[in-house]
């Protein structure tokens, strides 16, 4: 497996392609392909930490401003369709968070797309507190032409959080996106 890595002021971006195929149930399936990684439920009170490798797709859904109830912005998010991870914590995790804002069904989310074409997103954790973090527009058009006939494989990390937030139209669990080739 080769690694590019990538740095932007904001965080360190590694990138990674996939070759695989796509899944069709509502189960994320582990796949020994893919690192086992050291993404984790925390029930020390961190919440869920680590890096999980997926392969999936980019999946785009109109959202709108939260806690909003007149004229709301209206975002294009994305949704990672997650087809395999290479833990079966990660559909514990999609499981426990079903409904919340940026989880969806077999899918996480990762941010909005910005009237450049690139990705942006907020993320929250304790260390870094609150911080708006933007893939660079190579990256970005990696996952926003992935296909489920053309997966790409991310490693996603998480890092602790132990405090409630509400959260923004364009937030994401994952504190850093790399796209592995």
């Amino acid at each position: 497996m080769q690694i590019m890595r990538r740095f932007t002021p904001l965080f360190v971006l590694v990138i990674l392609t996939a070759c695989t195929s796509s899944g069709t149930s509502g189960i994320v399936v582990s796949d020994r392909s893919l690192p086992a990684g050291t993404f984790h439920l925390d029930t020390s009170g961190g919440g869920a930490q680590g890096t999980a490798y997926v392969r999936g797709y980019a999946r785009v859904l109109p959202v709108k401003e939260p806690f909003c109830d007149s004229n709301c912005q209206k975002f294009d998010y994305i949704y990672f369709r997650v087809l395999a991870s290479g833990s079966g914590t990660l559909q514990q995790f999609i499981t426990l968070n079903q409904g919340n804002a940026s989880v969806g069904t077999q899918s996480v989310g990762l941010g909005c797309i910005t009237r450049s074409g690139s990705i942006m997103y907020v993320n929250d954790a304790d260390a870094t507190g609150r911080k708006t973090r933007v893939l660079t527009q190579d990256i970005a058009d990696a996952i926003l032409h992935s296909t489920g006939s053309e997966p790409v494989t991310l490693a996603l990390t998480k890092e602790p959080l132990t405090r409630g937030t509400e959260a923004p139209a364009c937030y994401s669990h994952f504190t850093t996106v790399e796209l592995v080739k």
